[in-house]
């Protein structure tokens, strides 16, 4: 929590000096034809995870069936062979990832998730800051539309938008309720 608001303070100095999100490099991408979406959450220098939402997550297409998995992150021992991170500073415990079985989608979930995914934002380069300025968010959402990687990444090439990355983040919510993930992590 420390290092994140240390993250935004730096942002907010640099934003100030600087256009942070300049309306000339945003386009929109059209990825509503997807065969596989995934997403997850990586760590920069730290790793600060998002536990109100699955580690990772996917939805696949086979033949117009669409399948959705999620991951959610559980504390366990260090000495746990399936550890997707440790802490530096407690070195009993990690995060796991425990896959949740996959479900199939209902047609009003395919619809709102193509509504989605056909009006991707994106943020073409990297504000101008970035090349004198160091920013560890210590988490990372990365989405993946088949090849077509995209990060929110403060400082990446073909960055998902805020804006979106908060309307994907809530269509991933959505589509874990029927898991019961939301009752778990408040």
């Amino acid at each position: 929590m420390k290092q994140s608001a240390i993250n935004i303070f730096i942002l907010v100095i640099a934003c100030s000096f600087a256009a942070c999100d300049d309306e000339e490099t945003i386009t929109t991408l059209n990825y509503a034809n997807f065969t596989t979406f995934a997403f997850e959450q990586s760590p920069a220098l730290g790793f600060c995870p998002d536990t109100t939402i699955g580690y990772k997550c996917e939805i696949i297409n086979a033949d117009n069936q669409y399948q959705f998995s999620s991951s959610e992150l559980k504390l366990s021992a260090a000495s746990d062979t399936t550890c997707v991170w440790w802490f530096y500073e407690l070195d009993t415990l990690c995060w796991v990832a425990d896959k949740l079985p996959y479900r199939i989608l209902s047609d009003e979930e395919v619809k709102e998730i193509k509504s989605v995914f056909a009006n991707i934002s994106i943020q073409s380069e990297p504000p101008a800051e970035c090349s004198e300025l160091a920013v560890d968010p210590c988490r990372i959402f990365n989405f993946t539309w088949n090849n077509h990687e995209h990060s929110d990444y403060y400082c990446s090439r073909d960055k998902v938008t805020p804006e979106q990355v908060t309307i994907l983040i809530n269509l991933i919510k959505k589509l874990e309720e029927p898991y019961g993930y939301s009752d778990k992590n408040p």
